[in-house]
């Protein structure tokens, strides 16, 4: 194991934890409003309205629409489908510790049913 792994280990809390979760559902989050802090035209009119929220208005429209001079049409797109991809892979891990916690079990063996005689 390398430095740097070791360092972060050290760091982070064990995997599990509420505070775990806290930082797995917070960094996504605390990332993305500091790239809008940072960057507001570029993330969210080049990606965010482009992408994901203009293609939205456009199909509600019926139409293309404009705004701020960036042109979203409607229907899906490779950035938005990569986009819901990733959000839906990063749920994962979530929705497992959820069903756990229920103790929801999936069996893959076939069931097999009484007949009644």
């Amino acid at each position: 194991m390398s430095t740097v792994a070791r360092r972060v280990e050290t760091v982070l809390p064990d995997t599990g934890t509420q505070e775990w979760w806290a930082l797995y559902l917070l960094v996504p989050v605390v990332l993305v409003g500091a790239a809008l802090l940072a960057f507001p035209s570029l993330v969210y009119d080049r990606f965010v309205w482009q992408y994901l929220w203009g293609p939205v208005v456009a199909d509600a429209a019926g139409q293309p629409v404009t705004h701020e001079g960036i042109q979203a049409v409607r229907g899906y797109n490779t950035v938005n489908t990569v986009t819901y991809l990733a959000a839906v892979v990063y749920s994962l891990p979530g929705l497992r510790a959820y069903l756990d916690y229920l103790d929801v079990t999936f069996d893959a063996r076939p069931r097999r049913y009484r007949t009644a005689r």
